[in-house]
């Protein structure tokens, strides 16, 4: 396959921005108005602007330096994947056996051209081994009977599964949520991708991550897995993409396809593994860093030197100073600018406009003399009462209204007191140690049955965390109770 025909789907938007400049789109229509005078007074500052920009050209410092170019091909290329994998602290081997002769220590991937038969022959014990396999195509392929990888391009008309409106390009969100694949992961771009089919279960136990959407062409091509990946014994572990182009550094910026792959490194390489082979369409390569553009310095801009400022401004003596202020004044003095401007009316304004005029700003100073006379003059107003809303009698009642919670609330106050009467003291914790059932009862033949039955309800009340809730009898036996205590302890 070869990946300069892969098309992200950012250039259409360029190509969009393209047309709407030429003067076809919508934005290029404008109307034309005939020229007036209003037309050639902007015409004219618009030369005054430019002709004041030509005298003052902007400095050498302030233009921007030129922005390096990128290569046209690094947006189909793979090195960003490649870096996340590098990054994991994984390092390339030189040679296929010397990643077979490690499977627990390797991962091994494969994007674009599928390997050929010895290579999936080699591959079963490998994965056995604990080896983890990544291949990214969309080219027709039959592997060992494992799976199948059909060509695409899959495509689509319905707009709900396009992206960016183009046919080619669909949106992915039939993901298994549940599978550390699609963590943080809501959406999948692909380009052109392809499918997988006949995924066998010999051995194997697949789990689908992602799927097409129902309705996409080639009609076989509907629903079916884009994304699976198969667990191995050993940690072994085999995961298939349809679609390599998603892995692209252009396409890792549409959509959630970042985030799945670095969801696929940490798969990968989870949780020691230090050697990578990376092939792509066939050929082993290196380290992604060999392959980045070389970073070209932007051209030295030569600077005119500063212009050195003088060692000492000489200052001109009090008499000169003198002279010149005279000779200001003087000038000024015979211009005779103010009452030229005075004496001189607008011009093209007739005498009776004139008078008019000043007739009318006449009457508005009076006006705003009046204004003020009676502002000062008019007595303050004094503040306005605050009303405040009357409650009805439905409204008293249900504030006055006895409730079993309330009566509970009361009897727990009621049994605070008596415990700080009988232990004076305020801590909780001396209660628990002063006040106790005996100390209550005292006598208990000196105290009425009532009062013996509710011992037990005033110490919850006193030392429980919750607040019960007591019927209109209950609270009147809870306040004999606590009076029939207090006065006792008030005789002894």
């Amino acid at each position: 396959m070869l990946i300069a025909r892969s098309v992200t789907p950012a250039a259409p938007l360029a190509e969009g921005s393209r047309r709407r400049t030429d003067g076809t789109g919508t934005h290029g229509r404008g109307h034309w108005l005939p020229a007036g005078r209003a037309q050639l007074r902007v015409a004219a500052l618009l030369i005054v602007i430019c002709v004041r920009a030509a005298a003052f050209p902007v400095p050498l410092a302030a233009q921007q330096a030129p922005s390096p170019v990128v290569p046209g091909d690094w947006h189909f290329g793979f090195e960003m994947f490649e870096m996340l994998l590098e990054q994991r602290g994984l390092q390339h081997v030189q040679t296929a056996a010397d990643a077979f002769s490690s499977p627990s220590q390797t991962v091994i991937v494969i994007i674009g051209e599928l390997p050929n038969e010895q290579f999936w022959s080699e591959a079963w014990g490998f994965l056995q081994g604990g080896g983890r396999i990544l291949v990214a195509s969309d080219q027709d392929g039959i592997a060992r009977r494992w799976f199948r990888m059909n060509a695409g391009p899959v495509t689509t008309n319905r707009r709900a599964y396009q992206y960016q409106r183009h046919g080619d390009c669909l949106q992915i969100v039939d993901l298994d949520e549940s599978h550390p694949l699609t963590s943080g992961v809501k959406t999948v771009i692909v380009n052109r991708s392809g499918w997988l089919s006949d995924l066998s279960d010999t051995g194997t136990n697949w789990q689908i991550v992602a799927q097409l959407p129902p309705l996409t062409f080639p009609s076989e091509s509907a629903g079916m897995p884009l994304i699976a990946v198969s667990e191995w014994r050993s940690s072994g572990r085999l995961i298939l993409v349809a679609d390599h182009s998603l892995l692209t550094n252009g396409m890792l910026w549409h959509g959630d396809n970042a985030m799945l792959a670095i969801n696929l490194c940490h798969s990968l390489c989870h949780p020691d593994r230090q050697k990578l082979m990376f092939i792509v369409d066939g050929q082993l390569q290196g380290t992604y860093a060999l392959r980045l553009p070389p970073n070209v310095p932007p051209p030295a801009i030569s600077l005119p030197p500063k212009p050195k400022p003088p060692e000492s401004i000489p200052e001109l003596p009090v008499d000169q100073m003198v002279r010149i202020a005279n000779l200001v004044v003087t000038k000024v003095e015979d211009s005779n600018l103010l009452n030229s401007a005075v004496m001189q009316r607008p011009r093209d304004v007739p005498a009776a406009y004139f008078h008019r005029g000043l007739l009318l700003a006449a009457v508005l100073a009076a006006l705003v003399v009046m204004a003020r006379a009676l502002t000062n003059s008019s007595p303050s107003l004094a503040v306005p009462t605050q009303t405040r809303d009357m409650l009805s009698a439905a409204d008293l009642n249900a504030v006055r209204q006895d409730t079993a919670e309330g009566r509970g609330l009361a009897a727990r106050l009621l049994v605070f007191e008596l415990c700080r009467q009988l232990t004076s003291s305020r801590d909780p914790a001396d209660w628990r140690k002063l006040v106790t059932e005996q100390s209550l009862a005292g006598d208990s033949r000196a105290l009425p049955k009532s009062v013996r039955e509710t011992i037990p309800l005033l110490l919850s009340l006193a030392f429980g965390s919750r607040t019960p809730h007591l019927s209109r009898t209950r609270f009147l036996d809870v306040g004999r109770a606590v009076e029939h205590i207090r006065s006792r302890n008030a005789a002894t």
